[in-house]
């Protein structure tokens, strides 16, 4: 039972921060914006996501994506004729998927503020985000975003398959269970001791499925016409650079 309760305290610590705009590199987000006033709540997900390192986590993403495309009969074969063909495409691609990885993030801290809004009050807001900023949860958090593979979510997102709220707690849950252990026995003993003895810490577990759907929600957010006009250009640019002869 105590095993079970500290896995879901530590869902709750990687779900929050996690990025799932990794994902977007085979569903690239519409242009969308979200509008809010700064406050308590706009502060928390800043803390909170303030360890996840963007640029590794896109980079992974690709690297999944370089791997299914390596094994896709067509683009390998293209691979096999001009070498070099896959790491172009993906290396053409990139900028663009940090873009949309941008308006994902965007629409992700919105949501999460006014969830948050809703359901805590702003000293519980300010007691989660005190809890967040202590060093051994920053390490905690930055071995989370070390550790994230987005397997799940690539895999439903690669198979044209809906990302499924199970996809995004697979790889939110193999993160956490990895970083809390790469802690010393000390500083999970720590870690044990500042959720048990923070006030706003139950209330806050209890918004993980919310916050599971709100990731959810964002990945599966359509391409607009004109980012699924750039990411074919990018693939026809990068093909007649290979086979312009």
């Amino acid at each position: 039972m105590i095993r079970r309760r500290r896995m879901r305290w530590l869902a709750t610590l990687a779900a929050t921060a996690i990025v799932p705009g990794v994902a977007l590199i085979a569903t690239p987000l519409a242009a969308q914006s979200v509008e809010h006033t700064p406050d308590t709540y706009d502060n928390l997900v800043e803390v909170l996501r303030s360890e996840v390192d963007q640029t590794a986590a896109t980079d992974r993403a690709l690297e999944i994506m370089r791997g299914e495309y390596a094994v896709h009969p067509t683009i390998s074969s293209f691979e096999s004729q001009s070498p070099g063909f896959i790491d172009d495409i993906i290396d053409a691609l990139r900028p663009l998927i940090r873009a949309h990885d941008e308006r994902g993030n965007a629409i992700l801290e919105g949501e999460m503020a006014a969830l948050f809004r809703a359901e805590l009050t702003p000293e519980e807001a300010d007691e989660i985000a005190v809890l967040y900023s202590t060093p051994v949860i920053n390490r905690l958090m930055q071995n989370v975003s070390r550790n994230f593979d987005p397997e799940n979510v690539m895999g439903a997102l690669l198979s044209d398959a809906p990302v499924s709220e199970t996809d995004v707690r697979a790889d939110s849950n193999t993160a956490s269970s990895q970083a809390y252990y790469q802690l010393s026995q000390e500083e999970r003993a720590t870690v044990d001791s500042m959720l048990s003895n923070t006030a706003a810490w139950p209330k806050f577990v209890v918004l993980l499925p919310e916050v599971n759907a709100i990731q959810t929600r964002v990945q599966n957010i359509p391409p607009n016409d004109e980012q699924t006009a750039a990411m074919k250009a990018i693939v026809q640019d990068v093909f007649k650079e290979h086979f312009a002869n």
